[in-house]
């Protein structure tokens, strides 16, 4: 009788252990995973659901996404915006205002904006 009381306990105390396991793993990933999540254009939204793949599409300012990073600051998924993101991404806004009428001079003057 005591060793069956024993086996439950035991069998117990491993389904707790998964459940805990289990819920730690999952705050965890939560916190721990972070990118770019969504594909296209300048304004980058950093978070956990980050995209297998993207649409091989192209919008303007796409290139200046090679510059952007995510990352954990103080628990929380965010964009650290570098000076070459910076310089990049104004770059583009300038050359949409400046032709904004004209898509074509857009994607022309865009191409000066990676380097």
């Amino acid at each position: 009788m005591a060793k069956k009381i024993i086996i439950l306990i035991g069998i117990f105390f491993l389904v707790f252990l998964f459940f805990v396991g289990f819920h730690l793993y999952n705050i965890y990933s939560r916190v721990s995973r972070c990118g770019v999540e969504n594909c296209h254009g300048l304004d980058i939204k950093c978070g956990p659901n980050i995209p297998e793949a993207c649409t091989m599409e192209y919008q303007i300012g796409d290139g200046c996404r090679q510059y952007a990073k995510c990352e954990i600051i103080k628990g929380k998924c965010q964009l650290v915006e570098n000076f070459k993101f910076k310089q990049c991404k104004s770059c583009v806004e300038n050359c949409i205002e400046k032709f904004k009428e004209d898509s074509q001079k857009q994607s022309e003057c865009e191409k000066n904006c990676y380097y």
